[in-house]
């Protein structure tokens, strides 16, 4: 009887290994959004991903090495397209309809709670701060909004970040709501449709003035 346990594994050795590192990543994003940061110890990644220790210390020497690839693909995991309107609505539209459909995603947890980690563990900080930055850089308004016709102004800016706030705190909430919607996520989200609604409007009349495109 095959026993895939004992069965050499004929996949090339860089496919082995960047399998194994997937695993242990995918681990580590589970245990820290199913029993948070203090207790997403090494041997409870290696648990859940079926794995030893020595793997563990082969793909990632230190441990913080680990959290920091948990992160960049956590952060990866809620850039994902999702399906949004396109036709008759604007940009920032478009980035609440695309916000509200990833605040359900388990991974937001995760980011949290390493936010949290790398506020609360000076020495963990030290892995996980590039990976809070080049995050920070990926869901910037220069990145997510770089194909919107008018320029990035101040309003724009600050409009923007309040959505990506209001779906932050609603994030958190579905997390300590065993990830289920909030009973005030509809009206808080209407509103953000609306500011959204209003300042694409806006823009557009100042932008092209005498018509819409």
């Amino acid at each position: 009887m095959y026993d895939a346990k004992r069965m050499p594994d004929p996949s090339p050795p860089d496919t082995r290994s960047a399998r194994t590192r997937a695993r242990l990543v995918d681990a580590a994003l589970e245990s820290l959004i199913e029993i948070g940061y203090a207790r997403a110890t090494g041997v409870e990644v290696c648990r859940r991903a079926g794995l030893t220790r020595g793997a563990l210390q082969h793909h990632f020497p230190v441990y913080g090495e680990l959290l920091a690839a948990a992160l960049s693909a956590a952060y990866q995991r809620t850039l994902e397209p999702v399906d949004t309107p396109e036709e008759g609505t604007g940009p920032l539209e478009q980035w609440v309809h695309r916000c509200n459909g990833r605040s359900g995603q388990r991974e937001f947890k995760a980011i949290i709670e390493l936010w949290l980690g790398a506020r609360n563990d000076p020495e963990m900080a030290e892995h996980l701060d590039d990976a809070i930055a080049h995050g920070s850089a990926l869901f910037s308004p220069s990145m997510l909004l770089k194909d919107r016709a008018a320029p990035i102004d101040d309003e724009t800016d600050a409009i923007y970040r309040t959505i990506l706030e209001a779906f932050i705190g609603l994030a958190l909430g579905r997390a300590v709501n065993g990830f289920q919607p909030l009973g005030h996520e509809d009206a808080v989200v209407e509103q953000l449709l609306l500011l959204a609604r209003r300042h694409d409007e806006h823009t557009n009349d100042r932008h092209h003035p005498g018509g819409t495109t």
